[in-house]
């Protein structure tokens, strides 16, 4: 709420659905951001967070996707690993 206003102002709420070739884990509870851009953000810190764990280990970083949802449940954006990393690469 905006003090000495009277309005109220919530932030929208994001569901971020993480997708492979073979798995689908569904956000049930989903996150408020200010701006679908913020939210994009936060997907793609978790998404640099997956690939850099993986490398650790020897693992492929794989096809893993987040898919992010609105409350209404429309697709408002996906982001991928590759797109994640591709800016820190020369």
């Amino acid at each position: 709420m905006v003090r000495g206003t009277g309005l109220c102002w919530t932030m929208p709420r994001f569901f971020f659905h993480s997708r492979t070739d073979t798995a689908l884990v569904e956000d049930l509870e989903g996150a408020d951001f200010p701006t679908l851009e913020a939210a994009r953000a936060e997907a793609i810190a978790d998404l640099r967070q997956l690939a850099a764990d993986a490398l650790r280990h020897n693992l492929p970083v794989g096809s893993r996707h987040v898919d992010i949802y609105d409350a209404a449940g429309l697709l408002l954006t996906t982001v991928s690993a590759r797109d994640a990393i591709r800016p820190l690469l020369p």
